[in-house]
């Protein structure tokens, strides 16, 4: 195996437990500021199929012939693109976001424009583009097939979730569309 494969299974492994990692320290903080979780248990399922693409992507590029070539380049530029928007999400939350479905009393509605743009950039525009990366980086189109429909599925149960809690909260801003 080639180090450029070891090399990017190690920084999108770094990559993502240190997400985790903020993740969990933004959830301490938001306990003891009283905010509530919802929806734990697909929260939890969400987080199990998401290590479970990881690593089988891993095992897929480990355990096939490997080489660098033009998708595994187009999965990097995707792969990036999704962390650089999770960084500007991270950076634009900051306590309020995690991997969990959490919510504080007055939380407020990011202005920000990603958020303006397009509903929900942290599914769309990061966990969606970085599965599609991660998949093309290890060529892991078995993984793709099987995992990523049930993925969504649970993506989009999960903002049903999201959409209704927040709608209940902030009636008067969210959701409005912009002329």
């Amino acid at each position: 195996m080639s180090i450029f494969l070891y090399s990017m299974i190690a920084l999108t492994a770094l990559v993502r437990l240190f997400f985790f990692y903020k993740s969990i320290q933004n959830e301490r903080k938001l306990k003891q500021l009283g905010a509530v979780e919802y929806t734990r248990e697909l929260s939890n399922l969400i987080i199990v199929f998401h290590v479970i693409f990881y690593l089988f992507a891993y095992y897929e590029a480990l355990n096939e012939y490997y080489t660098f070539d033009l998708w595994v380049g187009i999965g990097i530029v995707i792969y990036t693109f999704s962390i650089v928007v999770l960084l500007l999400i991270t950076r634009e939350l900051g306590v309020y976001w995690t991997v969990r479905l959490f919510k504080a009393q007055n939380q407020p509605i990011s202005q920000h424009w990603l958020y303006k743009k397009f509903r929900h950039p942290n599914y769309f525009l990061n966990i969606i583009p970085e599965l599609i990366g991660l998949s093309l980086i290890f060529k892991a189109g078995k993984t793709f097939a099987i995992l990523f429909p049930i993925y969504m599925v649970l993506l989009g149960i999960r903002i049903f979730f999201e959409e209704n809690l927040f709608k209940k909260e902030y009636k008067e801003s969210y959701g409005k569309k912009k002329k």
